[in-house]
């Protein structure tokens, strides 16, 4: 049985040799991200961290208003 990738493509000898020559650089990039993530995980979280910082006055006016008035929700019982 042969493996099957995305849009049922099979690795090609080129490919399967790229991939052996290059293990290790593969292996040493996927140790990196292991121990220090991803850029883009780093900028979505950079970018929520400066959104709740921006809207922190909103965020805790709308807890008061929840811790005093409840949620619509609430009573409303299972969906």
């Amino acid at each position: 049985m042969t493996k099957q990738r995305p849009l049922g493509l099979m690795r090609t000898g080129q490919e399967e040799h790229w991939l052996h020559e290059n293990r290790g650089a593969i292996a040493s990039i996927n140790s990196f991200i292991d121990r220090h993530g991803l850029l883009a995980d780093r900028m979505r979280l950079r970018q929520e961290w400066r959104w709740s910082q921006e809207n922190q006055e909103a965020i805790a006016q709308y807890n008061r208003r929840v811790a005093e008035e409840g949620l619509l929700s609430d009573g409303a019982g299972p969906l």
